[in-house]
């Protein structure tokens, strides 16, 4: 009995961690996701004579999805940006000019366990991709 009761008391707080790394680890693996996303679309962008990739909008036709894209990237803060690129699935998509916030809803402070996509502060500049995963 105190063993049993020795092993609960130290397994206990590891194991009320879980959840909170398994929505860590949910949220590291969308930012990488929307990275990698990014670049494909990207580079799908550059061999499309229709698909500006200094400056200018377009919209790019991958299989069945229509992808906003802006300045040969995909477009942030757009329903039809990266996030249909993606096809997310069970997490949250919150909207905002230049950024895509994909949140897990079930997190404590959702806005904080996040993976942000950033659109390129200007022409010819990469997107910014962010885990933020302090609120998880």
């Amino acid at each position: 009995m105190t063993i049993a009761s020795g092993l609960t008391a130290t397994a206990a707080p590891h194991l009320m961690q879980w959840p909170a790394e398994a929505r860590k680890a949910v949220i590291t693996h969308t930012a990488g996701a929307m990275r990698s996303a990014s670049t494909l679309h990207h580079m799908k962008c550059a061999v499309n004579p229709q698909c500006p990739l200094q400056q200018g909008s377009a919209v790019l036709t991958v299989g069945a999805v229509q992808v906003h894209m802006q300045d040969g990237h995909p477009a942030a803060g757009h329903d039809e940006g990266l996030a249909r690129a993606l096809e997310i699935d069970g997490l949250q998509v919150v909207q905002a000019p230049l950024e895509t916030r994909v949140q897990h809803p079930s997190a404590p402070e959702p806005g904080r366990c996040a993976a942000v996509y950033r659109s390129p502060p200007a022409p010819g500049l990469s997107p910014e991709v962010v885990a933020l995963t302090d609120g998880c």
